[in-house]
């Protein structure tokens, strides 16, 4: 069967393509229920939604728990509305990140500590400079269990061709707490040294950063406990 109201929501993405500013705040919210609702005109449950929570920005921030219990929304469309803020926050990490020059090691232990956190399993980033210590990208290479990440080197340099930098950074975390470099991880660290000089591309540390707050640097050999 044909969706009546295909055309209506047809007409609102490209309204919000051509000029995403003048929608108003039910258009907000019925453009993205029209993601998750395909066969049923949104604009009823945009409106009541709106009364109900007051502003587009406030439906985003009802959460899961609250939204679910709206007449008219199923799963799917109580997740993609609460799901919302952390797409933003995602969309916005690199952009906030290329304004910044990277002024020290500290500076970048600093920004790789905060996308460690709530990490309940080991993550690999890699972050990557120009040659003006401006900071280009920082992006997950590797994802693994609480206890490993299984990743190769060519996929790391495969990935940082494409930012062309004049250094990279690398920091992974261990959830036992435990900064300590393993074996595996100090020889990948010299592969991945081995892998860039090549390259002329400068690997300028490899940080481990646990949930407590202690850390290390594998190629400057400092470990740091937190008390």
């Amino acid at each position: 069967m044909q969706d009546l109201h295909s055309g209506h929501k047809q007409r609102l993405r490209q309204k919000a393509l051509k000029n995403f500013d003048v929608l108003a705040e039910h258009e907000i919210i019925e453009l993205v229920l029209n993601f998750g609702i395909v066969r049923q005109n949104t604009n009823p449950i945009a409106h009541d939604l709106i009364k109900k929570f007051g502003s587009a920005s406030n439906v985003f921030n009802a959460g899961y728990d609250e939204l679910i219990k709206v007449k008219g929304l199923g799963e799917v469309s109580a997740c993609l509305l609460s799901l919302i803020p952390k797409l933003s926050i995602v969309a916005q990490k690199n952009n906030n990140l290329k304004k910044q020059k990277l002024k020290n090691l500290e500076h970048a232990l600093f920004i790789f500590q905060m996308y460690f956190k709530n990490c309940d399993h080991e993550v690999f980033y890699m972050m990557c400079v120009d040659k003006n210590s401006q900071i280009i990208s920082l992006d997950k290479i590797g994802e693994g269990n609480e206890y490993q990440i299984n990743l190769s080197v060519k996929d790391v340099v495969k990935k940082a061709l494409m930012h062309n930098p004049a250094t990279v950074l690398f920091a992974h975390n261990h959830t036992n707490n435990v900064a300590t470099p393993s074996s595996a991880d100090l020889n990948f660290t010299q592969n991945l040294i081995n892998a860039f000089k090549p390259l002329e591309i400068n690997v300028f540390e490899h940080i481990i950063v646990c949930p407590n707050g202690s850390y290390s640097y594998i190629i400057n050999n400092k470990i740091c406990n937190v008390d």
